[in-house]
């Protein structure tokens, strides 16, 4: 897994896009937090 650094500097243009999730295929806890949402959304 990749850290917010690497993220931060990567070119979106390179992505593979065979490795990307589909966010609608995201799902979040609705009690955690703020912060913990948007960790899991980011993961």
């Amino acid at each position: 897994m990749m850290d917010m650094t690497e993220l931060k500097n990567m070119d979106p243009r390179t992505v593979d896009r065979s490795t990307l999730v589909q966010r609608n295929m995201v799902q979040i806890d609705a009690n955690a937090t703020k912060e913990e949402r948007l960790g899991e959304y980011i993961k």
